[in-house]
């Protein structure tokens, strides 16, 4: 007579909940740009999917040259390594008509005061005389709601016709989110542009304002 034994193998998988989460490495980005990307909430079992995509996320904010999230004692642990921010840029223009160059530089700033907010500005002298301003928030109130916005002033003579230009104006853009695919912009425009012909030193003034 044969006992046959039959050993049976029962494997229980306990769901690891989250208690807390700890943001590390943003020496100069504010910690409530990371958490407002983290779709994980504390006090509720871990959702991998959340993990997969809060790190994704926080990664294409375009901040951080790597994201790492971790669960080490139900902490959900965000690392992440930021980026040089500040990039001087120069600006060369040559005028094929006038064989004038126009030189100058300007400096973007890629997470102004830690906030993912970009500021760039920047001006010429020589045949071209400008200076603009540029700011955009991605996220500057609610769900996504987004601002840019700049204001521009040139000055130079027209590279084809024998006349000297001058160009200034501003714009405004907002933007908003109606779930997750819809995204709705609406923008104001403001440009001025006075035109001297060379010879007799006749002005036209021309102003437009655009609002959609």
């Amino acid at each position: 007579m044969y006992n046959s034994i039959i050993i049976i193998f029962i494997s229980v998988i306990f769901s690891q909940n989250i208690e807390t989460i700890k943001i590390e490495g943003n020496k100069k980005t504010r910690k409530y740009i990371i958490l407002r990307e983290i779709e994980q909430e504390i006090n509720t079992e871990l959702n991998q999917i959340n993990l997969t995509e809060d790190k994704n996320r926080i990664y294409n904010l375009g901040l951080f040259s790597s994201v790492d999230i971790q669960i080490i004692k139900n902490t959900y642990l965000v690392t992440v390594s930021e980026m040089w921010y500040i990039w001087p840029f120069p600006i060369i223009k040559y005028d094929d008509k006038s064989e004038k160059l126009s030189y100058g530089g300007g400096v973007s700033h890629n997470n102004f005061r830690g906030r993912d907010t970009d500021i760039v500005l920047g001006a010429t002298l020589g045949n071209v005389k400008e200076y603009f301003l540029w700011y955009q928030n991605p996220w500057i109130s609610g769900d996504h709601n987004s601002v840019e916005m700049g204001l521009y002033n040139q000055s130079a003579d027209h590279f084809v016709y024998n006349i000297f230009e001058e160009d200034k104006g501003f714009f405004i853009e907002r933007g908003f989110y109606k779930g997750y695919n819809n995204q709705f912009n609406f923008w104001i425009n403001y440009n001025s542009k006075v035109i001297n012909t060379i010879e007799d030193s006749d002005k036209d003034i021309l102003e437009s304002v655009y609002l959609s």
